[in-house]
């Protein structure tokens, strides 16, 4: 995204846009979910021109243990399949909530206890928050408009679907299930033998 957004502005022999592009060519292969032994090669050499571009761009930087653990993707690739398959983001993401309980609970007599109490709580907040019991959408407001004075293309459609039918409700505001209300929706149906179709 930030190639299109940014890349024409930017000289193609930057090397600092050069690195950053390496790297988003890494990430691309590493997330993919599906490799082949040229892709393994290719991944490989990525990672070792992007190692060669960031000693050049950052001389007096000295390379992390990230950078090393990126070597070995590829044989972990050979041996394990797909990363993405493993990657353990929603456990991270799961483990960061009860991280910061633990850093904003002053007593820790049964912090266990406090954690699995404090995520039941979350987890009923947000079931009874959430409109899973609402309909996918759902219309306030419905008027009844002739046929004859719709827009020609939407006119054929419904002659052509409903021959008999003289009037359509239509409505100007439709909300979305799970709480997603989209105003700008316009949303038509026909009836016909208060039947809606």
């Amino acid at each position: 995204m930030l190639a299109f957004m940014v890349g024409e502005k930017i000289p193609q022999d930057d090397k600092v846009w050069q690195l950053l592009m390496t790297m988003k060519d890494i990430v691309e292969l590493v997330m993919a979910p599906v490799h082949t032994d040229e892709s393994i090669g290719y991944l490989d050499s990525k990672i070792g021109e992007h190692r060669y571009r960031f000693l050049e761009v950052f001389t007096h930087e000295k390379l992390i243990p990230k950078h090393h653990f990126l070597e070995h993707y590829p044989w972990l690739i050979t041996a394990f399949g797909p990363l993405v398959a493993l990657w353990t983001m929603r456990f991270e993401g799961k483990h960061s909530f009860f991280k910061k309980i633990v850093r904003q609970t002053s007593c820790f007599r049964n912090i266990l206890m406090t954690m699995a109490r404090k995520h039941q709580s979350m987890i009923a907040y947000n079931l009874h928050d959430s409109n899973i019991l609402k309909p996918a959408l759902s219309v306030s407001k419905m008027i009844t408009v002739a046929v004859e004075v719709l827009r020609e293309n939407i006119k054929e459609l419904v002659v052509r679907k409903f021959p008999s039918q003289v009037a359509v409700n239509m409505a100007n505001k439709a909300d979305q299930g799970f709480g997603q209300s989209n105003k700008n929706v316009s949303a038509s149906t026909v009836t016909s033998d208060n039947r809606t179709a």
